[in-house]
């Protein structure tokens, strides 16, 4: 697999983040299951399996801001709705494209 610089250095970052975290091995982690299946992919190319390691070594490193990316892509499906970068920031846009009857909740923010 061949990564462009800025690549590099997420992957880097995020191996050694991970790897600082759980106290495994940087070669433990990239002898994961996951990854070794997508570095061992013949139908993707180059590309495709930097960008699905990174993914991965992404939601590794930050489990539970991917757990909420995966929730709002679920409710997204109904029509188009984005959140700020990380959910950083409290704006949310939210358009419908289809007729239907839908329920709007808006909860405040934990403190």
């Amino acid at each position: 697999m061949h990564l462009t610089f800025s690549n590099k250095l997420k992957v880097e970052k995020y191996l050694s983040e991970i790897s600082r975290r759980d106290a495994v091995s940087v070669e433990q982690i990239l002898n994961l299951p996951e990854i070794v299946s997508i570095n061992s992919n013949q139908k993707l190319n180059n590309s495709q399996k930097a960008e699905k390691t990174i993914d991965f070594l992404y939601s590794l490193r930050y489990p539970e801001i991917t757990r909420c990316e995966q929730k709002f892509k679920k409710i997204a499906k109904t029509g188009n709705l984005k959140h700020s970068p990380y959910f950083e920031g409290a704006d949310i846009s939210l358009e419908f494209n289809s007729e239907g009857d839908y329920e709007l909740r808006i909860n405040a923010p934990e403190k």
